[in-house]
């Protein structure tokens, strides 16, 4: 089992995790959905129970960028269209996306 931390808050509902011990994509993926099954499930607050819903961006080194803000703001940007996709999901950064802001 892969263990993940977010390393940074980068507002008032977003969050940072760094990866260094994934090999492939599919290991991302694995992450990606283990963070989904985390906030997905019922959490008691006041004594109801809620659930979370998440937007996550993935940007990876070098194919998104080379420096720490290429990154950031590159998986930034997969989360924006990650939200437009219906919100709930992850989307790995493609040039693609720069194209549409």
């Amino acid at each position: 089992m892969l263990a993940f931390k977010p390393i940074g808050i980068l507002g008032g509902d977003e969050f940072l995790i760094l990866l260094t011990e994934v090999q492939d994509i599919d290991g991302v993926r694995h992450v990606a959905d283990a963070v989904f099954d985390a906030l997905l499930a019922s959490h008691p607050v006041g004594g109801q129970a809620i659930t979370i819903t998440a937007s996550l961006g993935i940007s990876r080194y070098p194919d998104s960028g080379t420096t720490p803000y290429e990154l950031m703001h590159h998986a930034d940007t997969a989360m924006y269209c990650s939200k437009r996709r219906g919100r709930n999901n992850y989307q790995f950064f493609s040039g693609d996306m720069l194209h549409g802001l």
